[in-house]
């Protein structure tokens, strides 16, 4: 009987035994260690970042962010009243602003205005602001305060506005129309004049 117990003891711690002398295979030990082990870098390509259109950044197409240069030529011809009397007007001038703010140049501008029986030359700061940018076109307002130098009559004060827009050829190169106001406040027994045509403009902005 003792014999048999001791037979069927072994008979099971057997299997146990041969279990435990054989090397555990494909089994996995995770320890606290390999959770903090750093990720590989990934080796997927970054994004582009999104096109942006040209209103929605001062830094578009064309140069006309802070630091930047603008300088102008313009032709222009109009029909002028003095004193109940009417003037052609043929009038060229040139202007160079910096961009001190994304858009928006401060600078000084010069002219030369020949009327039928005169010239005229003008002098002084000007302004120049970019309300709307979309694609290559750009609409602007800009204006100027000049001292009016004439050859035969007191001089004065000329206030001048325009709104007009512009096509870039390229982010530098620009031209297109524009309409403007002119306002002469007299000096002494100079008479105040206004003034209203339109201008064909050349524009760099460096």
């Amino acid at each position: 009987m003792k014999l048999t117990r001791l037979f069927v003891t072994a008979s099971l711690l057997f299997p146990v035994l041969a279990l435990a002398e054989r090397p555990l295979k494909n089994v996995s030990i995770t320890t606290p260690e390999s959770h903090t082990q750093p990720l590989a870098p990934s080796t997927l390509p970054a994004a582009e970042p999104a096109p942006t259109r040209w209103n929605q950044s001062s830094h578009g197409y064309a140069n006309i962010h802070e630091g930047r240069w603008l300088t102008s030529a313009y032709l222009h011809v109009a029909q002028t009243w003095v004193a109940n009397r009417d003037y052609f007007l043929l009038s060229v001038g040139t202007s160079l602003e910096h961009f001190f703010a994304d858009r928006w140049a401060l600078g000084g501008s010069f002219s030369i205005n020949r009327y039928s029986d005169q010239t005229d030359l003008y002098l002084g700061p000007s302004t120049t602001y970019y309300f709307y940018v979309e694609d290559r076109v750009g609409a602007y307002v800009d204006t100027s305060l000049t001292y009016e130098l004439l050859d035969k009559y007191e001089d004065a004060i000329r206030w001048k506005a325009s709104l007009g827009m512009r096509y870039f050829i390229t982010p530098a190169v620009a031209m297109g129309p524009a309409v403007y106001f002119n306002h002469d406040f007299g000096i002494k027994y100079r008479v105040d004049t206004n003034q209203f045509g339109l201008l064909a403009v050349f524009a760099l902005h460096l």
